[in-house]
């Protein structure tokens, strides 16, 4: 049985990861203007980049090709390196073609364009991903978990069932808290891009792509279990690292968007 507590912490995190982008457009609005079509571009830029064209191809490469996939699944490192990558090549590229191409180019733009961008993974991710989680937890709680899963990899409802019923409040939190620090991250990449096309400087771009993998790193060992560590261990890492940008960035946000 999954615990009350623990679907109460599953959507406390939901509603924590769709009010992240509010209060973040709330508390940059006072120093910039953020225009409403900046938003929408980082939004829609990251649902076509980022969950249809690279859906497509890590589909095609982790699945439905039988060479790569059956590489890729004697080669655990090398899922870590190529989803890294590929998470930092579709991500940043759709940044650079959102700001140079579709959004207005004002001193807003870089954070407007991150709003957007983050707001949306932190929604149609995070928000839904913990939605989805819920409905699990009641389905598992009335036995129906197994066959509804009936059809899914081997293993899965396993894994599921062991994620779940060891849910407390607390540790079910972590995915809105998970939410907060990757919205800054997707901010401070906003803002390197937004460099890169103002001052047309594609150095910056490069860099973006690879801050991005070097973020996505960490979870991707925990995920193919190269490395061992509690979720609240991995999730005080990124938001420690979400502070210290923000203790950079708040005080120098005006000057930096309009350098």
């Amino acid at each position: 049985m999954v615990p009350v507590s623990g679907m109460a912490g599953l959507g406390v995190a939901a509603l924590m990861s769709i009010a992240w982008p509010v209060i973040a457009y709330l508390i940059c609005r006072e120093r910039m203007a953020l225009r409403a079509r900046n938003i929408i571009v980082g939004a829609v830029c990251f649902i076509v980049f980022a969950l249809v064209l690279e859906g497509l191809l890590n589909r095609f490469v982790l699945v439905i090709n039988p060479t790569t996939a059956a590489w890729f699944n004697a080669h655990k490192i090398g899922i870590v390196v190529y989803g890294a990558l590929a998470a930092g090549i579709f991500e940043e590229t759709a940044r650079l073609f959102g700001m140079s191409l579709l959004a207005r180019k004002e001193e807003g733009t870089g954070v407007a364009y991150g709003i957007g961008h983050g707001g949306a993974e932190s929604i149609l991710i995070g928000a839904l991903g913990l939605v989805s989680s819920i409905a699990l937890a009641v389905l598992l709680n009335q036995g129906k978990l197994q066959s509804v899963l009936a059809h899914a990899p081997p293993g899965t409802v396993e894994k599921v069932q062991t994620q779940l019923v060891h849910l407390t409040f607390v540790t079910a939190l972590a995915g809105g808290v998970e939410r907060a620090s990757a919205l800054v991250l997707q901010i401070a990449l906003s803002l390197l891009v937004w460099r890169a096309v103002k001052n047309k400087q594609p150095l910056f771009y490069i860099a973006a792509i690879f801050a991005h993998a070097l973020f996505d790193t960490p979870a991707a060992l925990i995920q193919t279990g190269f490395l061992h560590l509690g979720t609240w261990t991995i999730e005080g890492g990124y938001a420690a690292l979400a502070a210290l940008l923000l203790i950079v960035l708040l005080p120098r946000l005006p000057a930096r968007v309009q350098a």
